[in-house]
């Protein structure tokens, strides 16, 4: 819909459906703010070096490459959020807060190389794809009561990690906690 445009703050009240390539390549949005929205398609709000804040509290669904390599992003707040592709939140360094409550199911290369988060919390969550959460050296705390099933390279590269709950993982795919110094007390 929009690249290489100015935005320096989005909102709009009534927004509610966004296809694909939506604000693409914006160098000076900061806020992100949509409050009846609730579907978007792939390539949502990529390459926006400057985006710190996201909010979008009706949000339901999303397509791949959303939020992609925003790397000043700071905050994200979708409470309704249960499905996501891949490239979610993909190489945002600095995000702090992550809250999707709700959210049952992502794609690859979820919250990849998110350096800053210190906790997951996914009360709801059942798969994930290869890449989740992977090289998030400050992540600590992992809970999601419901996985049951998880990719490649779950959680590979977190050597912070020092609590994990997911007493329902039952299908863990290859390198499970890779590179992390106490791994074998982390048992699936």
């Amino acid at each position: 819909m929009v690249e290489n445009g100015n935005f320096k703050e989005f909102e709009s009240s009534e927004l509610t459906d966004v296809g694909d390539s939506f604000l693409r390549f914006n160098e000076t949005s900061t806020s992100f703010n949509a409050p009846k929205l609730t579907k978007v398609g792939d390539f949502f709000l990529c390459f926006n070096e400057t985006l710190t804040s996201f909010n979008a509290p009706k949000l339901t669904e999303v397509g791949n490459h959303f939020l992609y390599r925003n790397r000043t992003l700071t905050s994200f707040n979708a409470p309704k959020l249960t499905k996501v592709g891949n490239n979610f939140l993909y190489r945002n360094r600095t995000l702090t807060h992550f809250n999707a409550p709700k959210l049952t199911e992502v794609g690859n290369h979820f919250l990849y190389r998110n350096r800053t988060l210190t906790s997951f919390n996914a009360p709801k969550l059942t798969v994930v794809g290869n890449h989740f959460l992977y090289w998030n050296q400050s992540l600590t705390h992992f809970n999601a009561p419901k996985l049951t099933k998880v990719g490649n390279n779950f959680l590979g590269w977190n050597q912070s990690l020092t609590h994990f709950n997911a007493p329902k993982l039952t299908k863990v795919e290859h390198w499970f906690l890779s590179h992390h110094p106490t791994r074998k007390k982390f048992k699936p």
